[in-house]
């Protein structure tokens, strides 16, 4: 009786070695597709009239593979993480549970511990230091911002300051009104200039805030504020009354053309000052 699966693995086998050239040669030949379906059909029901080859694990499909798998042996195996759980990165900040967070993580780099009494308050591991701070998205922007340094000498009540602090901050960001110190900074020198700015200093100054404007306007109101004001006064002391006493001089000594360009010039000045120093008052 002839072994039909000796058979069947020798028809699998010569299918599979002529996949690769059986397309172009089916679109090509309209005879060889009547005998190729043909073929297929037969051997599509010799396999499920019998398949007990594929059951019993006998067939060509379910053999095991004697020997080393070739791609196993070319695998370099990955090496363990030590990566510790999250778990363990989130806890409440004290000054024990920190120093001993930050002993288990002294040689892991990017760590951020997290506070879970506080959602963005955060410890981070930096070059060579761990900084309090925060961590938080505000209306898609990542805000990471370091408000003290932490060491296993830091107080707790250090700690407990740094959150309050981070709470503040992240109200801050929250309400859109946080600056950085970088910013307020610079916003407190230009507040101290704004403070101590004079009227003979006003033109230069609204040259600066309004480069648009020409050099000969800014050239006219000096001129114009000389004439108006005898002595040079700070803008945040001048007073409505005081323009209105130097107006009422300026009319007894040149014509009212000239006396109110200089008011306008004065108005002028004042109005770039008072845009950039809430505190000031448009003279009437």
């Amino acid at each position: 009786m002839p072994n039909n699966n000796k058979n069947k693995h020798y028809t699998l086998d010569i299918i599979t070695l002529a996949l690769p050239f059986l397309p172009p040669i089916y679109h090509s030949c309209g005879c060889l597709k009547v005998a190729l379906n043909v073929f297929l059909r037969s051997t599509v029901k010799c396999f499920d009239d019998e398949p007990t080859a594929a059951a019993t694990g006998t067939g060509f499909l379910t053999q095991p593979m004697k020997g080393p798998s070739p791609i196993s042996a070319n695998v370099v195996p990955l090496p363990q993480s030590k990566a510790q759980p999250e778990e363990s990165r989130r806890f409440r900040f004290g000054k024990q549970t920190l120093t001993r967070a930050t002993t288990v993580f002294a040689d892991t780099t990017g760590v951020t511990l997290r506070d879970t009494d506080l959602r963005g308050f955060v410890c981070r591991k930096q070059t060579s230091a761990w900084m309090l701070g925060v961590e938080r998205k505000v209306r898609g922007k990542l805000h990471r911002i370091s408000i003290s340094e932490f060491t296993p000498a830091t107080k707790p009540g250090t700690i407990e300051a740094a959150r309050d602090k981070a709470q503040a901050i992240m109200a801050e960001l929250a309400a859109g009104t946080y600056l950085s110190p970088t910013d307020r900074a610079a916003m407190e020198a230009r507040e101290r200039v704004l403070v101590d700015l004079t009227i003979y200093s006003a033109p230069s100054f609204h040259g600066q805030e309004n480069p648009h404007v020409r050099a000969s306007t800014i050239e006219s109101y000096g001129y114009a504020v000389k004439r108006m004001f005898l002595a040079d006064v700070r803008m945040s002391d001048i007073t409505p009354e005081m323009v209105r006493d130097e107006y009422r001089r300026m009319l007894s000594v040149t014509s009212p053309a000239s006396a109110s360009n200089a008011l306008r010039s004065v108005r002028a000045l004042w109005q770039s000052w008072a845009d950039a120093h809430p505190a000031g008052q448009e003279p009437s």
